[in-house]
């Protein structure tokens, strides 16, 4: 039995971490201390609280090894677990494998005796705490009976837990693939019906179309119909010309040069003979209901001298009276009728017998 252990580390919790090897149990073995190898590593800052308690890990078998006077064989032979101390110690108890065979076959647990734990332990525990159980009993529940020396019935357990787990991830994965099988199926069955519906479709818009040209038939569909909802029927100009002409100002004779009429415009050109005749007759023209009548436009023609279209003339001249051109733009209102009411012709008479 060997230590290393430094006479001013921190000494031993009376709390250890819980895990397999500190499992007791009433069905477990105890045996004296001496016949156990102990021993207290010390390792890098923070290095033992990264161990789990159980088997020695076999990284930390030769800093063990280097405690225990053995030969070669007998360290081969020893089975040694651990447990952290701190965070920068580790404690180590080792037994030989050909003692295990002492054990029962039913036993569930190897612990050393708390009452005869090495000296080094006990006597740095008892001056800090100045107790001589407390922290010996958790020492003293350390198992051996861990890794391959495991008893057969937590093994069992074990396994049983592990088939379990296994069992039910198989028939998760079972149900799991039947959905995916019967989704598969559905998404097959929907394909089918939806390649034979694009071929009847086609083959409806005539000969040579594929169901590939689908696609580029409804883009050109939807941006005749986006083209057609921006298209207005022309609002009919007959009835507010009709109108107009209706309303028109004889009491001034005027010269009507042309007449535009369209959807919402109707344009007209016309001259009129004297001074202050346009004023007169623009006073007196009325725009059709609905319709406004921009600033008209107005050109004088001024006076200009001509011979007497007369035969044997000496050359007489004479003066053409003023003229004035105006050109109409009547515009229909935003808020007006689009077409103008046209009065519906009489229905002719039945001949009397």
């Amino acid at each position: 039995m060997s230590a290393a252990i430094s006479p001013t580390a921190t000494p031993l919790s009376a709390s250890m971490p819980h895990a397999s090897c500190l499992v007791p149990s009433s069905a477990s073995t105890t045996w004296p201390a001496d016949r156990f190898y102990w021993s207290i590593l010390d390792l890098p800052q923070g290095a033992a609280r990264r161990i789990r308690s159980g088997t020695l890990p076999s990284g930390l078998r030769p800093m063990f090894e280097e405690d225990v006077p053995e030969t070669e064989a007998g360290l081969a032979d020893l089975h040694a677990v651990c447990m952290p101390i701190d965070e920068d110690r580790l404690l180590v108890c080792a037994v030989p494998r050909s003692a295990l065979a002492e054990l029962p076959v039913d036993g569930l647990a190897l612990t050393p005796a708390a009452s005869d734990l090495p000296a080094f332990i006990r006597g740095e525990h008892n001056s800090e705490h100045g107790s001589e159980h407390g922290g010996e009993h958790a020492l003293a529940q350390l198992n051996l009976l861990v890794g391959a020396h495991e008893p057969l019935v937590f093994r069992r357990a074990r396994a049983r837990r592990t088939s379990l787990a296994l069992i039910t991830i198989a028939l998760c994965a079972a149900l799991a693939s039947f959905g995916l099988h019967q989704r598969t199926a559905l998404d097959h069955s929907l394909a089918t019906d939806h390649s034979r519906s694009a071929h009847e479709l086609a083959a409806s818009l005539g000969r040579g179309i594929t169901p590939a040209d689908l696609p580029a038939l409804v883009g050109r569909a939807r941006q005749s119909a986006a083209a057609a909802a921006n298209i207005t029927e022309p609002a009919d100009a007959a009835a507010p010309l009709a109108a107009l002409l209706g309303a028109w100002p004889t009491a001034h004779a005027s010269s009507v040069q042309s007449i535009n009429a369209a959807g919402d415009v109707i344009s007209i050109t016309l001259t009129i003979e004297g001074d202050s005749a346009a004023a007169d007759f623009l006073r007196v023209l009325t725009p059709p209901k609905g319709w406004t009548l921009d600033e008209p436009r107005l050109t004088a023609l001024g006076a200009t001298m001509t011979r007497y279209p007369r035969p044997n003339s000496d050359g007489e001249f004479s003066t053409i009276p003023v003229l004035t051109r105006i050109n109409l733009t009547l515009r229909r209102s935003a808020s007006g009728p689009l077409t103008a009411p046209i009065a519906a012709a009489p229905a002719p008479k039945e001949p009397r017998p």
